[in-house]
């Protein structure tokens, strides 16, 4: 479980998807550490406590699926 693994996911998407040779953004997936995971599935604020602005990749769509600012603000 090596936060530095979750950051080279996200930073490099666009050379994981070249190496695949595949569009692996029509899966839309993003990369989260299993501590952002969990703190998101708990509730915790994404941007003040899971810091998700660090990320590379966009993770509105997945918090908006999972109603992560919704919880947040309760």
């Amino acid at each position: 479980m090596c936060p530095n693994c979750a950051i080279q996911f996200d930073r490099h998407h666009s050379i994981i998807e070249q190496s695949a040779g595949e569009d692996i953004f029509i899966f839309r997936f993003v990369h989260l550490h299993t501590q952002q995971l969990v703190a998101l599935a708990l509730g915790a604020d994404p941007d003040t406590v899971c810091g998700v602005k660090s990320h590379s990749q966009d993770v509105e769509p997945l918090l908006q699926r999972i109603g992560a600012r919704e919880r947040a603000a309760v």
